[in-house]
């Protein structure tokens, strides 16, 4: 049953404050109920929904670049802005500091050689008596040499594509100097074709990263730029030790471009008294694998003359020699047919093709 003196209120309605300035304290308004809560409050919105849950709430911006433009048109994300700016800058100023500190004490460590035969006893590398040796300069050089041999070429080199003058001229040394022992130097001559990053750089007096065969090219827009490059190796058989001595930075090269390279190489060499016994590069071993894997699974193949190359004829020899128990002499084994656990292995497939299988 409702409180006769419980005035009922329309939505929106503004209830007028009494003129006797007679305020309930809190306790009375709670215990009034809440009719009376309702006219103290003064104003009723309306009980529809509230659009407010429908809003997304968005993140209080945290680093610098979370802040918007429309954010400083407010008075605390304008002061929150100013200190994270703040904060940023301050950020990265010390750790250009430390940077340039660190610069700077790896710049001073070193000034000289001498210093450098200072730091090596400190760092337990000589001890204080060979430091006293290397002072002398000619031990030093001798010194660094040995420590740096393989890091860098020397800023005298010629770099440029080519037949590499210095290589050469370092074989003939090595020549020369067994020819007094009584040895023959001998070597094989290894090939390889890399890719590499199209990118075009000026040296200081040319443009690098064209088409270059080791002639004297002028650098023009119509000269493709180069994808490989072509490099030759020279590896000493009986001695430790190999230098390139040649590259060639091409787009696309034919068999016989290679094959003019690779004889250019073998006159350089040959000029320079060393011996060569082999060529190698390793795409034929890879082609080795594509022919076994194509034979097996096409099961013909035709040579240049027409005739057919069946694979049945290399399982035919494999059961005649399961059959009678005996190996003719043949590296052929059941294994060799089953290549498909192997076929990454180039020994398998070298010895599918060996000679000793061929008179059969």
């Amino acid at each position: 049953m409702k409180n006769p003196t419980e005035q009922t209120l329309a939505i929106g309605e503004v209830v007028e404050e009494p003129k006797n300035g007679d305020h309930a304290d809190d306790g009375n308004i709670l215990a009034a109920g809440p009719s009376n809560v309702t006219q103290k409050l003064g104003f009723l919105e309306s009980s529809e929904p509230s659009n407010i849950c429908n809003l997304r709430v968005r993140r209080s911006p945290v680093y610098f670049g979370d802040f918007k433009i429309s954010d400083l048109n407010n008075v605390q994300r304008r002061k929150r802005f100013w200190k994270t700016a703040h904060e940023t800058v301050h950020k990265f100023q010390k750790i250009n500091k430390y940077n340039q500190c660190k610069i700077r004490s790896q710049r001073n460590k070193i000034k000289s050689l001498n210093s450098l035969v200072d730091e090596l006893p400190k760092e337990k590398r000589i001890s204080a008596a060979q430091s006293i040796v290397l002072k002398d300069t000619t031990m030093l050089e001798k010194y660094l040499e040995k420590m740096f041999y393989h890091t860098l070429a020397h800023f005298q080199n010629d770099g440029t594509p080519g037949y590499s003058a210095e290589a050469l001229r370092a074989i003939k040394i090595k020549v020369d100097v067994d020819k007094q022992k009584g040895k023959q130097l001998v070597g094989a001559l290894m090939m390889d074709e890399m890719y590499i990053r199209q990118h075009l750089h000026w040296t200081g007096s040319r443009l690098v990263d064209y088409i270059n065969i080791g002639v004297a090219m002028q650098s023009s827009e119509e000269i493709p730029k180069a994808t490989k490059a072509l490099v030759f190796m020279v590896v000493c058989i009986n001695s430790r030790w190999k230098v390139p001595i040649a590259y060639f930075l091409v787009e696309s090269s034919s068999v016989e471009e290679k094959a003019t390279f690779a004889r250019g190489c073998l006159l350089q060499l040959e000029s320079t008294g060393m011996l060569i016994k082999s060529l190698t590069f390793d795409d034929a071993c890879h082609m080795i694998k594509l022919v076994r894997n194509t034979l097996g699974d096409y099961g013909v193949l035709k040579d240049g003359g027409g005739n057919e190359i069946r694979w049945e004829y290399f399982k035919q020899l494999v059961n005649l020699q399961e059959d009678t128990g005996l190996h003719c002499a043949t590296k052929l084994r059941r294994r060799h047919l089953n290549y498909y656990k192997e076929k990454m292995r180039v020994k398998s497939a070298v010895q599918t093709f060996s000679s000793s299988g061929h008179n059969f």
